[in-house]
C-alpha cells in the first residue's frame, strides 16, 4: 500500500520550469556577471576573449560549464554559454564536445529538455553531435562512453515520472537517430 502510495506522489510532482539566461532582466544578468564565485575562463569566454581549442584551457572551461553550481543564476549563465559552444561551428571541439553534451543532456535532463520544447534547433545540433559520438563510440571500445541504447535506457527512465517531456524526448531520440542514420548511409552526410 505505502508503495502504490508513493508512486502516485511521483507521478503528480509538479515540475516547475527553470529560470534561463535570456529569461532574466539585466540587472539579474549584471548580479550574476559580477558574482566571485565565476572562474577566470568563464567570464574571458562570455566576453569573447578566449578562443577555444583542443587545449587544457578548453577543457576546464567545458568541465565548468556542464557542473554548474546550485545558483539558478549561475546555472543559467553556464548552460547558455554551453549551448553558444554546441552550436559553433569548431572543428578543434568535434571530438570532445559529444562527450561533454552527453554529460549535459544525462546530469540535467529536465532543465535542457525542458528548454529544448522552445529551442528545437538547439536540440537538432546537439542531436548532431550526440549522433557523432554514438557513431564513433563504434568504433572505439570505451566502456565510458553509453552507446544510443544505453543513452536512451537511461534518460527516459530518469524522465518517466515526467509525461509533460514524453514529446520533446521522442522528438530528440528521432534527430540522434536521424543523424545516425546520415552518418551509416552509403553517401555518409556530415
Amino acid at each position: 500500500m505505502n508503495t502504490l502510495i508513493l508512486f502516485f506522489l511521483l507521478i503528480s510532482v509538479e515540475y516547475t520550469p527553470p529560470m534561463y539566461w535570456e529569461q532574466m532582466t539585466g540587472t539579474q544578468q549584471t548580479e550574476v556577471l559580477q558574482s566571485n564565485q565565476l572562474p577566470t575562463t568563464v567570464v574571458s569566454f562570455y566576453q569573447g576573449d578566449m578562443q577555444l581549442s583542443n587545449d587544457s584551457i578548453t577543457k576546464q572551461l567545458l568541465n565548468e560549464l556542464i557542473q554548474p553550481p546550485a545558483d539558478p543564476g549561475i546555472k543559467a549563465l553556464y548552460f547558455s554559454l554551453f549551448n553558444r559552444i554546441v552550436v559553433s561551428i569548431n572543428p578543434a571541439l568535434d571530438d570532445m564536445l559529444p562527450l561533454y553534451a552527453m554529460s549535459m543532456v544525462l546530469d540535467e535532463p529536465k532543465y535542457v529538455l525542458n528548454y529544448f520544447i522552445e529551442h528545437h534547433s538547439l536540440m537538432e545540433a546537439y542531436c548532431v553531435r550526440l549522433g557523432n559520438a554514438f557513431y564513433s563510440q563504434k568504433t572505439v571500445d570505451d566502456p565510458d562512453i553509453y552507446d544510443f541504447r544505453q543513452f536512451q535506457d537511461y534518460l527516459t527512465q530518469e524522465m518517466q515520472y515526467y509525461p509533460q517531456f514524453e514529446t520533446v524526448l521522442s522528438e530528440f531520440y528521432y534527430f540522434i537517430q536521424k543523424r545516425l542514420n546520415e552518418l551509416t548511409a552509403p553517401h555518409r552526410q556530415r
